[in-house]
């Protein structure tokens, strides 16, 4: 999974960044939100696809998952984790996303510039439904019936 790879790369370098410029006890807490978010990342994901795949333990699962985050999060910053350092780690997925998604996105489209279009005031567009991407039913009259 091309998200997980993102994500670590952007862990291992905050983390180092973290260890050589901050106190240790900030790149340990990223260490730790860095985990916990791969544990709830996964587990979003695999319960994901339960429910795609339409299993009983998906519903179960995501009932489950954000109240056992919020536990552990409340379990660390009691034990006297970085806040910051934690919230940093928990946020290391969100640009992994991003340059994943990225790096997924579709080629880029033909030129379509030189192709016949119709004119924007053309009254054929009236009978074009663009929320349903195909032409408009036409209405019949209970007389037609």
């Amino acid at each position: 999974m091309r998200v997980l790879a993102w994500h670590f790369a952007f862990v291992a370098a905050g983390a180092l960044a973290a260890f050589a410029f901050a106190t240790p006890a900030f790149a340990l807490s990223l260490l730790l939100g860095a985990a916990l978010q791969t544990m709830n990342f996964r587990g979003l994901f695999g319960l994901a696809q339960a429910a795609f795949a339409n299993e009983a333990r998906a519903a179960s699962g995501f009932a489950l998952r954000l109240p056992l985050l919020g536990a552990l999060l409340f379990f660390a910053i009691r034990a006297g984790v970085d806040a910051a350092g934690l919230l940093v780690g928990l946020s290391t997925l969100v640009p992994a996303v991003v340059v994943a998604a990225w790096q997924a996105r579709p080629r880029a489209a033909a030129d379509v510039s030189g192709l016949p279009a119709l004119a924007p005031d053309d009254p054929s567009w009236d009978q074009y439904s663009p929320w349903l991407a195909r032409e408009r039913e036409t209405e019949r009259s209970e007389d037609s019936l």
